[in-house]
């Protein structure tokens, strides 16, 4: 793999991919980021088999290739490079090296092949919610969510589309906390998405309806799919 990219590029989306790379796991490829350089972009992909979070920049790809580095290694390193172009590239044994402005600097990377593949539920059930409107209703909500891990049902928050109505309902036992918006127009559907997700999501949304596409739903019998501007986030 060879590439050319914008370090402003890189240091915007590696801090969210980051969070859906598992910081405490046996297995090495889960705490990795994994990178594949295709076309004329990078993207780059976290996922601990809970949370996934892919995004693309735009890179000059001189030679393809996918491989995985440690996540804090790299957005450490990437972020104390200088600012500008940084080419980043990978030698026979998946060294790899990232030059930027007389600076390089070198950590090793690992194969791809355990990599575990995102879901794929491109063809489930779908929704379109305005990015203002979902992150609003998640943060007025998502208080409510129960920290007992022994009844994973009320880690989450439930979503429901019915009667062309959103509703949006956490509770821990004690408290309940709902949302109801007019949605309509949208298939009848209803999940439970973990609050770890539902939080990475909420950061991710828009606050301008306005000047901001709306956020995509996917969803299929155990996984759902938020695409968020230029990020998707499976859960």
């Amino acid at each position: 793999m060879k590439i050319t990219c914008q370090k402003t590029d890189l240091t915007e989306v590696l801090p969210n991919v980051a969070k859906a790379a598992s910081a405490k796991t046996p297995m090495e490829a889960l705490a990795a980021i994994h990178l594949c350089a295709e076309g004329q972009e990078l993207i780059l992909t976290g996922y601990d088999l809970e949370l996934g979070i892919r995004t693309q920049i735009p890179a000059a790809v001189e030679e393809g290739g996918t491989l995985l580095t440690d996540s804090r290694l790299f957005s450490e390193l990437v972020r104390r490079m200088p600012d500008g172009v940084l080419t980043i590239e990978t030698d026979d044994h998946l060294k790899i090296t990232i030059t930027g402005s007389g600076t390089s600097c070198q950590l090793p990377g690992m194969r791809a092949d355990e990599y575990p593949d995102l879901p794929d539920i491109e063809q489930g059930k779908g929704a379109v919610i305005p990015q203002s409107l979902f992150k609003n209703m998640i943060d007025q909500t998502i208080y409510a969510v129960s920290l007992d891990e022994t009844k994973p049902i009320f880690t989450g928050e439930l979503i429901e589309m019915t009667d062309d109505v959103l509703n949006i309902v956490a509770l821990d036992n004690y408290r309940m906390a709902i949302r109801t918006e007019p949605l309509p127009g949208q298939e009848p559907m209803k999940f439970v998405v973990p609050a770890k997700a539902l939080r990475e999501i909420e950061h991710l949304l828009g606050d301008d309806e306005k000047n901001e596409a709306p956020c995509r739903i996917r969803l299929d019998q155990s996984h759902a799919m938020f695409e968020i501007n230029h990020y998707v986030v499976y859960t």
